[in-house]
């Protein structure tokens, strides 16, 4: 039964599926081929976790052949690692004025930052700084009179001053390449703006357990996880570039999903979305604005539709429970919500670990 809940200016229509959609997403090609070896790494390493001297069992070539692959994972994570480091000094040796302007916390008050309600149920005071404001632990009730719920499980509400949301594009736009166009994907954390990311993580998790109260899994007293992970980022969409995003689900137990310009700057670039892995499929679209802050659960399918003309501008985070549901499922049973996603016979799980 859906609760009344207040109103916010976020539209939303039903809508059937779109042929215009062409935007990739960043993951592998799919071949349609067994991931054979991904399969063989992790039943090793449950036999290495689960049996005492496992490998005594193998022979040796085989051995060898799991050495090769433990250590072509490692060489990628050592990889990504690097290129991460070298990509945040590179821009940490930048500091263009609209970004400088975003990146120190104490620039900011409270009331230039986030909506007076969302201040309030945070227990914010207006003309505090947010360095300080992130520094204090936020209230924990409150959220739920916030929201609009504008879909069946889909939550929004007036999270951003304009004036700041103005201040995010001009931070992202002066991080720009080379040639002069705005980085597509700005990683906050890269720009050196995590405050941000933090922030964002602080009002998700007050909404998630308001809204979602079970997604991260609770522990033997009925304690709830809390979310305690984010990765958020600017993306831009317009004719120009990259001018949609095809159906997917997010590395995420909740989305944030921010509108940083007004509806009426661009056509098109409705967020659609489908149902939650595991649970009867649904469909329908949202349209982002200015400020305003959308919440949907990362597993839930979801694209972008083609920007036809202007620029939809929006913040994006993912946020995570790495102590919570990350700690008792594998990622087979999380994706695809295994007994409402307690699974715990997953060889992650209690059954098998006690």
């Amino acid at each position: 039964m859906r609760r009344l809940l207040a109103p916010i200016a976020l539209m939303s229509r039903h809508v059937s599926s779109s042929a215009r959609i062409t935007g990739r997403i960043n993951e592998k090609v799919r071949t349609g081929h067994p991931a054979a070896d991904l399969a063989f790494l992790q039943h090793a390493l449950w036999g290495l976790d689960h049996y005492p001297d496992y490998l005594r069992r193998w022979q040796d070539k085989d051995v060898q052949n799991l050495e090769s692959a433990l250590e072509g994972v490692l060489a990628k994570v050592r990889a990504q690692r690097a290129d991460a480091r070298r990509e945040c000094d590179a821009m940490a040796a930048k500091h263009p004025k609209a970004l400088d302007a975003l990146r120190d916390a104490a620039n900011w008050r409270v009331d230039d930052v986030v909506s007076p309600r969302v201040a309030k149920a945070l227990g914010w005071q207006p003309g505090a700084s947010i360095a300080a404001a992130l520094r204090q632990p936020p209230k924990t009730n409150g959220f739920w009179g916030l929201l609009q719920e504008p879909e069946d499980d889909v939550y929004s509400l007036d999270l951003f001053r304009p004036e700041f949301c103005a201040a995010i594009i001009a931070a992202s736009d002066a991080a720009a390449e080379d040639d002069g166009h705005p980085r597509p994907r700005a990683n906050l954390d890269v720009l050196g703006v995590g405050w941000l990311a933090d922030l964002l993580l602080i009002v998700a998790e007050q909404v998630a357990a308001a809204a979602w109260p079970r997604e991260t899994l609770v522990d033997a007293a009925g304690a709830r996880a809390p979310l305690d992970w984010r990765h958020a980022y600017v993306l831009r969409y317009a004719p120009s570039g990259r001018d949609s995003l095809v159906p997917h689900t997010d590395d995420s137990e909740v989305t944030v999903n921010v509108g940083l310009v007004a509806r009426q700057s661009f056509e098109g670039g409705d967020l659609l979305l489908g149902g939650v892995r595991g649970q009867e499929d649904s469909e329908c679209a949202i349209t982002p604005d200015l400020g305003v802050a959308a919440f949907h659960l990362g597993r839930r399918l979801h694209a972008v539709d083609k920007v036809l003309e202007g620029e939809r501008r929006v913040l994006i985070c993912w946020c995570r429970s790495m102590n919570g549901v990350r700690s008792r499922v594998c990622p087979c049973c999380w994706m695809n919500r295994r007994d409402g996603g307690e699974a715990r016979d997953c060889v992650c799980g209690d059954a098998w670990n006690s």
